[in-house]
């Protein structure tokens, strides 16, 4: 079988020297949206150059080869948009190469501190120039006669995008997307003619363009484990990603139709949630950047913060201990609002942040998930109503209470008497049930579309 690991490398050389030394198949030009070259120093110009150098015999230039392609028939002004951001068009390469692959990448959308720190860039920026190496990937399955290409770091140039960002994302966005093909069609991803993606890192200065190399060969033995496991891989970890959705937020919320509340409701869900970072952190700390252990940890975790409450329960249960537990209600109190106020903050950022969050989880792990977060939530529910009815009744009511609220309210009316304290988690639950409820119906929603049958 074919090992992404040994599929993507790194070369540290001027993107069309290494094509034309190399005899490379294809080349990636980070493009500009009309695809007629550009002014300005970098892969674009290089490429058109280095296109038209070889074709001064022929009356076309690689201009006009592009418009006959792209534009067909059609006769269009140069500074007409060819292919958007994130889009891939495929143009012939020679005499350079086979073909060119044009994309176009997307300008750095954060801001530069006086120290030169880049700062504040937008998910839907990194998630843009993602797309741009999985459209390379999709026109490479689409070329099966290609068998070596040449990347540059997109958007690192002129674009300014942070280097080191944008190599991060180039090398997991390129295995990913070759992940996934191999997912989709194992048999057609080993039987394919692809033997080397090769990453060039080129500056015109030479102390810089080794520093950079260095620092893409650093990134790059960062994922060479989930490489060669042939896991999915992450580029940035949690603080980060939650960083980037306030800066999405605040900054194209309103483009989006997102007016002052429902922006500022946005933003404050994801402020309550920095509070949380610690218990999302474990992600990082074991999962490190394999989306693949990433994912277990979540699940480890969400378990973990089941058993919690139940753990908690069955001891006051079995030991008869609840004045324990009394004394120690202001300590439990804390930490049942604590965990379950994480968990509901949680499912309602999966919800009203979806636009930015891309959610990866299937139907059947959101549906399972959501009945443990039910469980979890009702069993801390019921810790809240012993602590809150101290002395008046025992654990096992106290669970009966927190998973059929309906019975209680029910007993309640027939003796016309109601529990010490008061019943505020009861309603409590009522507002839970219906919550949970309400996302179970969404995610079916969302999920019931026509199936067709295999013959």
């Amino acid at each position: 079988m074919k090992k992404i690991s040994n599929i993507i490398s790194l070369e540290k050389e001027e993107i069309t020297r290494f094509v034309k030394t190399n005899n490379i198949d294809a080349i990636v030009n980070a493009a500009a949206p009309t695809l007629m070259g550009s002014d300005k120093p970098g892969v674009d110009r290089a490429i058109h150059e280095a296109i038209d150098s070889g074709l001064q015999n022929n009356s076309m230039s690689f201009n006009d080869k592009i418009r006959q392609t792209v534009d067909k028939e059609n006769i269009y002004p140069e500074n007409v948009i060819r292919c958007r951001r994130g889009q891939t068009v495929v143009t012939e390469g020679m005499p350079l190469c086979k073909y060119v692959l044009h994309v176009v990448g997307v300008k750095y959308d954060g801001g530069i501190t006086k120290k030169g720190k880049h700062y504040g860039v937008s998910s839907s920026c990194v998630h843009k120039l993602e797309r741009c190496y999985t459209e390379i990937v999709r026109e490479i399955r689409n070329h099966p006669d290609i068998r070596t290409v040449a990347v540059p770091v997109i958007s690192a140039g002129n674009y300014s995008f942070p280097f080191k960002l944008a190599v991060r994302i180039a090398l997991v966005s390129l295995s990913n997307a070759l992940l996934s093909w191999r997912n989709e069609d194992p048999e057609m991803f080993d039987a394919s003619l692809l033997e080397q993606i090769c990453l060039c890192i080129y500056n015109p200065d030479p102390d810089n363009c080794t520093e950079q190399f260095k620092d893409a060969q650093r990134i790059l033995k960062q994922y060479q484990h989930q490489f060669d496991d042939n896991h999915r891989a992450v580029y940035q970890n949690s603080a980060i990603t939650h960083i980037r959705y306030l800066v999405e937020i605040l900054r194209y919320d309103k483009q989006r139709g997102y007016f002052s509340v429902t922006k500022w409701l946005r933003f404050l869900l994801l402020a309550v949630r920095t509070f949380f970072l610690p218990v999302v952190l474990l992600k990082d700390l074991i999962g490190r950047y394999d989306w693949q252990k990433r994912r277990v940890v979540v699940e480890r975790t969400a378990f973990i913060k089941l058993m919690i409450p139940i753990c908690v329960l069955g001891y006051m249960f079995l030991t008869k201990s609840g004045g324990m537990a009394v004394c120690a209600g202001s300590f439990l109190w804390w930490l049942v609002i604590y965990l379950m106020t994480d968990t509901l903050t949680y499912l309602l950022v999966l919800i009203i942040h979806a636009d930015i969050q891309r959610p990866s989880a299937n139907i059947i792990r959101s549906l399972t998930f959501l009945f443990i977060n039910y469980v979890e939530v009702s069993f801390e529910i019921a810790i809240l109503i012993f602590l809150k009815n101290a002395g008046s009744i025992d654990v096992a009511q106290a669970i009966q209470i927190a998973f059929m609220p309906d019975l209680f309210l029910t007993r309640i009316l027939d003796q016309g008497t109601q529990l010490a304290g008061d019943i505020l988690p009861v309603y409590l639950n009522y507002g839970v049930r219906f919550f949970f409820m309400s996302l179970a119906f969404g995610y079916f929603a969302g999920n019931l579309r026509p199936r067709k049958f295999l013959s």
